[in-house]
């Protein structure tokens, strides 16, 4: 039933992930 739920999550995480990367990438350079 919770069709938005899993590409939202989806999304989110990947949205995230990137811009952690993208601090330390800062961060560390």
């Amino acid at each position: 039933m919770n069709t938005i739920g899993l590409p939202a999550y989806a999304i989110v995480s990947a949205t995230a992930y990137v811009i952690y990367r993208y601090l330390n990438a800062k961060k560390g350079k």
